[in-house]
């Protein structure tokens, strides 16, 4: 079981000017804050069963979750805009972080097939694997008049695909293999 607390803290209207290669900090006008927890426990399981001589059978399966990046729990404004000379800027865009961001969690299974061909020196590998993420962490624009962009929990995004490995012990401990694994993506908007 992992439990997980977090509380962020920063200020806005803190501001850093760059003129000339000399950096200018302005103070800090009010605080920004904010906190989450959250608790997941995350079961695993791997098992490999020879079903012939030098013929095996592998299976996994797992509940995994990745935490944000520390950038996108921060609480900061970031705010980037070009100057023209004359005192003005064009373009720009804002960056707000989000620290209710919950991890992405999912769920994910392979099972696989290893062959031994000809000798113990060569293999050949086969591997379907199927992972289904949950609250998937996207940076979406919230205001599309000032540009505005903070990282959310989006959605869900499903993984599956195929991978095959020929190996070749060539001996002295040099080994040479290659891999071509096959993935198709499907990403589901909204909660999932």
């Amino acid at each position: 079981m992992i439990r997980t607390r977090f509380a962020s803290g920063g200020g806005a209207g803190e501001t850093l000017v760059i003129t000339l290669g000399r950096p200018t900090k302005a103070g800090s006008r009010w605080p920004i804050s904010g906190e989450n927890k959250y608790t997941d426990i995350l079961p695993s399981l791997n098992a490999a069963y020879e079903v012939a001589d030098n013929m095996y059978i592998r299976f996994g399966a797992a509940k995994v979750m990745a935490r944000p990046m520390l950038g996108n729990l921060s609480p900061a404004v970031t705010a980037i805009s070009v100057p023209t000379g004359a005192g003005a800027t064009v373009g720009g865009s804002m960056t707000v972080g989000n620290p209710k961001l919950d991890p992405e969690r999912s769920s994910e299974w392979d099972v696989g097939f290893d062959q031994e061909i000809f000798s113990p020196r060569y293999t050949l590998s086969f591997t379907w694997f199927d992972r289904r993420v949950k609250d998937d962490i996207v940076t979406v624009l919230v205001d599309p008049e000032t540009f505005e962009f903070r990282p959310e929990n989006v959605g869900r995004v499903d993984t599956k695909g195929v991978e095959v490995v020929p190996q070749a012990d060539l001996g002295y401990g040099l080994t040479v293999g290659a891999s071509y694994t096959y993935t198709g993506i499907r990403s589901a908007g909204g909660s999932g």
